[in-house]
């Protein structure tokens, strides 16, 4: 799902403008960004926590040339879920209906297989009288 295609779900959902939806996430965004880079977590519950991480600074060797580099301390934004969504999750997956072969379908095959053992025994059959004969 993209952004527009979310704006719009959430605008039939809430039964909103799309404007007012689009605002309300622009606004949602800049509300995480703006906690996360003030080093605070946003917990969305039911959804999960949004947290900044700090890396410390470190040297890695380039695997083309060799070199030493060194990459600064940063900050990354991560997401962790909840364990209710991450549980929601987990039903939804349990709950997929598995695959199942139509009966009639699975009796067409059996009888196919069967003509076909037949076929081949019958030849063979054939064969060995053939050969007795000789």
């Amino acid at each position: 799902m993209n952004n527009k295609q979310l704006i719009d779900h959430l605008a039939k959902k809430l039964g909103r403008q799309r404007d007012d939806v689009k605002n309300l996430l622009g606004a949602f965004s800049g509300i995480v960004a703006g906690c996360c880079a003030a080093g605070d977590a946003v917990a969305v519950p039911g959804f999960g926590d949004f947290v900044a991480e700090k890396r410390e600074q470190r040297v890695e060797r380039d695997a083309h040339t060799g070199a030493r580099v060194l990459f600064p301390p940063a900050v990354e934004l991560t997401f962790h879920t909840s364990a209710v969504f991450r549980s929601k999750l987990k039903n939804r997956r349990d709950e997929q209906p598995k695959p199942s072969l139509d009966e009639d379908y699975i009796s067409q095959l059996r009888a196919q297989i069967k003509q076909e053992v037949l076929a081949e025994l019958k030849d063979e059959q054939e064969g060995k009288e053939v050969s007795d004969e000789r």
